[in-house]
């Protein structure tokens, strides 16, 4: 099951796309910037959506709420209170913080890698002008 939720977070306006999938909620972030028409939701769900589904995301695994018999008119408002709320729900929130988490680790990697490149090269060339001054060049 999927939802796709568009709502206001200052400064921008959000689009969250929820995936359930095996018990594993998935969650992936588009930020539209201003208020996205309803020609720019349509044309996201059917040119990006799929895009975003396939790539790789941190899941957090979900429990199925027990079932039991609900009343007709509870579900109706329970149904129109949901149609009320704005923004993601908990697991939502927790798995996007754990992607950004991932990706912020990945990030850090990255930079130590090209750091410690960047100093590598600064000592060869160091050596080289220390040999070419002992050489008199």
């Amino acid at each position: 099951m999927s939802t796709f939720t568009v709502y206001f977070d200052d400064p921008w306006w959000v689009g969250v796309i929820e995936l359930d999938e095996d018990r594993v909620l998935r969650v992936y972030r588009h930020i539209f910037g201003s208020e996205p028409s309803n020609e720019e939701v349509l044309d996201f769900v059917l040119n990006h959506f799929i895009a975003r589904t396939t790539q790789p995301m941190v899941g957090v695994p979900i429990t199925p709420p027990p079932q039991r018999k609900i009343n007709p008119k509870r579900a109706a408002r329970e149904a129109a209170r949901r149609m009320q709320v704005r923004g993601i729900s908990t697991k939502a929130q927790e798995a996007l913080q754990r992607d950004q988490e991932a990706q912020k680790q990945e990030r850090q990697r990255r930079e130590r890698e090209e750091h410690q490149q960047v100093a590598a090269h600064k000592r060869q060339q160091a050596r080289e002008k220390a040999y070419a001054r002992r050489r008199g060049h």
